[in-house]
């Protein structure tokens, strides 16, 4: 387990990650530690902090840094999931993506939206309404959960009997890798 007070290299990432998202956005006190410790599931793991990520032009300069410096890490959005997929069982960071929630586009025409991995699903959902569209997967968490906690846990609910689960709803992903190589995944692409 990793312990921010005796890691060299932990040390050194951490005045590199202030410069990039700010000395706020870095939780290190008992208080988040154990906030950010536990999702829905009965799985529980200490991470050694928290980096609250406020725009998604940060995720892969964050990333590459906790590569560079060999710190396990772990996003997270609303932690509803019931798999412990929101713990870092290393102890590493828990990169916190919630506040990343915006909806950048709704396409009546291609019928796409392209939205950010906090946007709560419900939220989605009241917004497609406006123009008489949904998004199909309906998680029972869905007043909480987020877009990218249902890409991660391959979200369904009631209506994935009839439109699939969410594997079966997203066409294109825009994604940070392990090492902070960015890649887009689409439905087009060759392969599984």
């Amino acid at each position: 387990m990793i312990n921010l007070n005796e890691t060299e290299n932990l040390y050194k990432a951490y005045e590199k990650l202030i410069d990039i998202v700010g000395y706020n956005n870095i939780l290190i006190d008992e208080a988040s530690r154990h906030t950010y410790s536990y999702d829905a599931s009965m799985i529980k793991a200490l991470p050694c902090g928290v980096i609250n990520i406020t725009s998604i032009d940060l995720i892969a300069e964050v990333i590459k840094i906790l590569y560079e410096h060999s710190i396990p890490f772990t996003p997270r959005c609303a932690g509803t999931n019931l798999t412990g997929g929101a713990t870092n069982q290393k102890g590493g960071f828990i990169i916190n993506l919630a506040p990343c929630n915006r909806i950048h586009q709704i396409d009546t025409t291609d019928n796409i939206a392209i939205v950010e991995p906090g946007v709560v699903n419900i939220d989605l959902q009241n917004e497609l309404e406006r123009f008489g569209y949904f998004y199909p997967p309906d998680p029972a968490s869905q007043k909480v959960s987020t877009i990218g906690g249902n890409i991660g846990e391959n979200a369904g609910g009631p209506r994935c009997l009839k439109y699939g689960v969410t594997l079966n709803n997203v066409l294109k992903l825009c994604a940070v890798l392990p090492d902070g190589t960015e890649a887009e995944f689409s439905i087009d692409d060759s392969g599984p």
